[in-house]
């Protein structure tokens, strides 16, 4: 009996370590599904989904596809009896709605889209601004003969803008590019003075208000003149 003693203690360790390696394993196992990293929709495919459904529930609209500031802008309801649709799509620039205004506007005809931007293919410094705008317009004047631009906003140094004289700049230019091929039809941003932004691009409250409400002035002159 003394000398099967120490087997059994062994045999009685063994099945324990085996137990408790089995449940360690179990714990890694679940500990690495939930800390896994979820996978999340792409911000701009699910910008594009809400986009489409809200065009699919109204009859000629106004569309404003933009950037950030066009993605937090409050629009009306409606300007001049046309419903409003944001389009806006945090860092879009101009190519990037050239393919997606096809599937975003498929099947539905806007009394009026509007153009607001820019301040991405500006950080990017797009060589090819003019061509893409063109091309654009191209595209969008299949779904409607109403086309208006509203001006690229001054950015300033701050978080996302190291140097804003260089970058203003290149928005000056893209400015000119918009009057010089959009001509009446083009309405230039306000002049929104220092301190205007919270990060160099995105608006101030006080800002965004003075923006906006200068933005949809320039949307109400169009689509109230529409025939």
């Amino acid at each position: 009996m003394k000398r099967a003693l120490p087997w059994l203690i062994s045999a009685v360790l063994l099945v324990a370590f085996g137990a408790s390696f089995s449940e360690l394993q179990r714990v890694r196992k679940r500990f690495g599904e939930v800390t896994r990293p979820v996978r999340y929709h792409r911000h701009s495919e699910v910008r594009q989904t809400v986009i489409a459904q809200q065009l699919a529930r109204v009859e000629a609209p106004i569309v404003v596809l933009g950037d950030s500031l066009i993605e937090a802008t409050m629009f009306p309801s409606e300007i001049c009896g046309h419903a409003v649709v944001n389009a806006g799509i945090g860092g879009a620039r101009l190519q990037d709605f050239g393919g997606t205004g096809f599937r975003l506007l498929d099947g539905n005809h806007p009394a009026l889209i509007v153009l607001a931007l820019g301040v991405n293919d500006a950080l990017s410094q797009s060589q090819t601004f003019e061509t893409d705008l063109i091309q654009l317009l191209r595209q969008l004047r299949q779904f409607s003969r109403n086309v208006m631009a509203f001006g690229v906003s001054d950015v300033e140094t701050g978080p996302l803008v190291n140097d804003s004289a260089a970058l203003n700049g290149i928005i000056a230019k893209q400015n000119a590019v918009y009057a010089k091929i959009m001509g009446g039809t083009f309405s230039p941003a306000p002049s929104l003075g220092r301190a205007h932004t919270v990060d160099g691009i995105h608006l101030a409250p006080s800002a965004y208000w003075k923006w906006s409400s200068s933005l949809f002035a320039a949307i109400e002159a169009a689509a109230c003149s529409i025939k």
